[in-house]
């Protein structure tokens, strides 16, 4: 069942319970309005699980910013939320929004319908960037491979999630996202830097499915950006 905003009940607990650090992946070094991004933060972390929850709510809840507790306790610049719809074949949908120490976040909805469980079983890899989009000739991650729905799911909501980011004027952002938007999160972490030079400050994923682009290709484009942070939560079950 749903919640006030949409927000399906089997979130709200799981949610949080955000506890276990389990790895590391895509974000540049911190800044002083955060904690050292080497360290764990409690605190951050469950903030970031209700961006990452807001996700599940409505286009009319999440622009009022009004859309239960995730709300209540993940405070944004009044007005300065966009949402990201439904992309049409995966069904993936999220949200931007400036927030009070000035960053930005982008937040990505876990799987809910059915294309959205059709992206989580298609997952065969694919070349990533893909080789017939404008990043295809990239440098930053040569021979990289990716989960082929989580890959098509970011590609649907990529051109919303730039120009949104572009209308806040962002050029800070953390990235979050449960499940399959953990896995979404993931590769646009990976785009927003590298193909928009924005700073990825963070990487919040809560049980996310590895989302494939980590050979070689990424590696050496880790170590040459410098310091990749992000965290992953784990849950006793999958919403």
């Amino acid at each position: 069942g749903l919640r006030r905003g949409g927000i399906p009940r089997t979130i709200i607990p799981q949610m949080a319970l955000a506890v276990v650090l389990t790895s590391a992946l895509v974000a540049a070094a911190g800044s002083a309005a955060l904690a050292d991004p080497g360290t764990y933060n409690e605190s951050e972390a469950r903030l970031f699980a209700y961006y990452s929850q807001a996700a599940f709510c409505t286009r009319r809840a999440l622009e009022r910013w009004d859309c239960g507790s995730s709300c209540e306790h993940a405070p944004v610049v009044p007005g300065q939320v966009r949402f990201v719809p439904e992309g049409p074949a995966k069904g993936v949908q999220g949200f931007v929004a400036r927030l009070p120490d000035g960053r930005c976040v982008v937040s990505f909805r876990g799987s809910l319908t059915l294309n959205n469980w059709y992206a989580d079983f298609y997952a065969f890899q694919r070349p990533w960037p893909p080789a017939d989009s404008d990043r295809g000739n990239a440098t930053w991650c040569q021979g990289c491979l990716a989960h082929s729905g989580f890959a098509a799911a970011y590609e649907e909501l990529r051109g919303p999630v730039h120009a949104a980011l572009l209308d806040l004027s962002c050029d800070r952002v953390a990235v979050t996202g449960h499940s399959l938007g953990a896995a979404v999160a993931t590769l646009a972490a990976f785009d927003l830097r590298a193909a928009r030079g924005l700073r990825v400050e963070r990487v919040w994923t809560a049980e996310g499915p590895g989302a494939g682009a980590g050979t070689s290709g990424a590696s050496r484009w880790h170590e040459e950006a410098g310091a990749t942070e992000g965290h992953q939560w784990e849950f006793p079950r999958d919403a």
